[in-house]
């Protein structure tokens, strides 16, 4: 969010954060998959149920962002601060006590 608010626009740098980002899922994201497949006690509807929460956070952001997103990288970044802010209020508190 820095880097877009600070007008950066290097693809290099950009890819770097991209990298960073996208590693953090890939090492809790099969973790989180399998927690919600368990708890859905069908693994099917939970999978299912994943799969849709995934395509409709994508598009709805995408629907959301679209309009602005002439204006640079910084309502990018916004909607995946907002995200992630969000996803890790929710971890946070379903986290045990």
């Amino acid at each position: 969010l820095a880097y877009g608010l600070m007008g950066g626009t290097s693809p290099a740098a950009i890819t770097a954060i991209f990298l960073f980002l996208n590693a953090g899922l890939g090492v809790r994201g099969p973790a989180g998959f399998h927690q919600a497949v368990v708890a859905a006690k069908d693994d099917a509807r939970g999978s299912a149920l994943i799969i849709l929460a995934i395509l409709a956070v994508s598009s709805i952001g995408t629907a959301l962002v679209a309009p602005v997103i002439t204006l640079g990288l910084w309502p990018l970044a916004s909607a995946t601060a907002v995200l992630v802010t969000a996803a890790l209020a929710m971890r946070l508190a379903g986290a045990p006590r």
